[in-house]
Parts: structure tokens; C-alpha cells; sequence
């Protein structure tokens, strides 16, 4: 199989699955070798560069997602149901989540000086952060659907992430 046709094949599969794939998924599923993936992959991006739609990679992973700038018009096409704007309680509770995280809810707590119960639930429901058992308790961190919205890899992408990731040594 050509790249080219490699890179179709790919777009059509990631399409229509709903969760991402690893290079290792891929290869096996198609029968191909790891590096003829990433070179599908890698002309697949180029050649998504110019659309509405976007190759994304989160953890190694690969997925087909609408171009962040899009958002304004996909929200409006689709009258989302949830409030449009967070409160500035939420984003600031998001920004220690995703600068200081994964965090558990004392810490959010004692970092904001509040009780968060209600707000980290608000941003559970809207898809903002995820949560997981470590322990006894839960530690919560940004999920992948923040980061796909914001357009990003991985929180490091995040503006002054290290400035910001190292005040709380």
C-alpha cells in the first residue's frame, strides 16, 4: 500500500472510530508496519493542515477532531446546552488543575482557600477534567477534551507551564 493511499485508509479509519488509536493499534489492525504508520500519519497531518478537521495526538494516541478555531460556530450549530462562559471561580480552579495537577480536592481546597465540591463537578459534567481513584481519595487533572479545545498536545503546551508548574515546589 502506497502512503498516500496509506494516509486515506488511516483518515477514513480514525473517521469513524470514536476513541484514539496508538501507532501500535494501527499497525496491527492494517497489517502494516509501525514507521509506514507514521509516515501515513505524519502526510495525513499535512494534508489536514488546511481543513476543519485535525489530526490530534494525546498520550501517543491518534484521533480525528474539529479545528479548535471552529468551536464558536460548531457551539452555536449545535445550541450546547450548557452555559456558554465559566465563572471565574471554575477557571480559576481549571488553571490550578491544569498548572499544579493531578491534584486531590484538599489540595484544590487549600490552594483556593474554599470548599470545591460543587465547582469541580461543574467541570466533571462539562468534560473539563477527569477524575481517578488513587488510594482512598481521587485526584483530578485536566482531560483530554480541555486540551483538544484549547488545540494542545499535552498541558506542557500550556503558556509559562514550567514558570507556573514550579511554584508549587
Amino acid at each position: 500500500m502506497t502512503t498516500e493511499k496509506l494516509a486515506q485508509v488511516l483518515e477514513s479509519l480514525l473517521f469513524v472510530k470514536t476513541q484514539p488509536l496508538s501507532i501500535k493499534q494501527l499497525a496491527n489492525g492494517l497489517n502494516q508496519d509501525q514507521n509506514k504508520i507514521k509516515a501515513g500519519l505524519k502526510l495525513l497531518k499535512e494534508k489536514l493542515s488546511a481543513s476543519g478537521v485535525k489530526l490530534f495526538t494525546y498520550k501517543n494516541k491518534y484521533e480525528l477532531v474539529s479545528d479548535p478555531e471552529n468551536t464558536p460556530y460548531i457551539k452555536k450549530f449545535t445550541n450546547n446546552l450548557l452555559p456558554e462562559k465559566l465563572s471565574k471561580i471554575a477557571l480559576e480552579t481549571l488553571a490550578i488543575i491544569a498548572y499544579q495537577g493531578p491534584l486531590n480536592r484538599f489540595t484544590i481546597e487549600e490552594i483556593r482557600g474554599v470548599n470545591c465540591v460543587w465547582i469541580l463537578r461543574r467541570l466533571l459534567v462539562r468534560g473539563l477534567i477527569i477524575r481517578r481513584k488513587q488510594g482512598r481519595d481521587f485526584i483530578y487533572l485536566v482531560s483530554r477534551e480541555f486540551l483538544k479545545h484549547l488545540g494542545l498536545d499535552g498541558v506542557e503546551d500550556l503558556p509559562n507551564y514550567q514558570k507556573n508548574k514550579n511554584l508549587s515546589k
